[in-house]
């Protein structure tokens, strides 16, 4: 029998906070994070329960990746995993000193990523809309449109502004958080 498990969990991008959350819980259940893969299929490794804390970091670019290991290395983390811009890491330093530490995302590089997806899901949505408008009025001039491709092209529509109100939301939350620290927002 494997001891690894794969779980399908679906988080929004912007949603750093509860995956990490989710990720805490599944080491407390006995499955332990060995990496991810296309945003969504989770490997775990099946070991005793034990209550960890894995933190993930985002970084559009990393410069020189030995140092960048080495600094959180020294804060007591572990490198697990890589997806993309998010980098997975355990921590495994002693829990009480925990508390203390204090390793933030750039919020000022990650405010600038999610700006550019909100920009890039704001486009399908636009396009989606146009494609749904040509529809409605095909079907109006009672032309072969049946009702089905509409529904799905609107429930497309509604999931696309869903996920574009998240976007704002997060994006709003960054902005605050840049303001308090002072930093520049691009």
């Amino acid at each position: 029998m494997s001891d690894l498990k794969r779980v399908f969990k679906l988080f929004y991008i912007f949603d750093i906070h509860k995956e990490e959350e989710w990720l805490n819980e599944m080491a407390n259940k006995g499955l332990h994070f060995k990496n991810v893969k296309f945003l969504c299929l989770y490997t775990f490794k099946k070991d005793t329960c034990e209550d960890v804390i894995y933190r993930i970091d985002f970084k559009e670019k990393i410069y020189d990746k030995e140092e960048y290991y080495k600094l959180y290395r020294e804060y007591g983390f572990e490198y697990i995993s890589k997806m993309r811009y998010f980098n997975y890491f355990k921590y495994t330093g002693e829990k009480e000193n925990y508390k203390s530490i204090e390793l933030y995302n750039n919020p000022t590089e990650e405010l600038k990523w999610l700006k550019k997806y909100h920009y890039l899901i704001l486009g399908g949505f636009v396009l989606e809309l146009v494609i749904l408008v040509n529809m409605i009025i095909e079907k109006i001039n009672d032309k072969a449109t049946h009702i089905f491709p509409i529904l799905l092209i609107g429930l497309i529509c509604i999931l696309i502004l869903f996920t574009t109100a998240k976007f704002s939301l997060s994006i709003n939350r960054l902005k605050k958080i840049v303001k308090k620290t002072g930093e520049v927002e691009y």
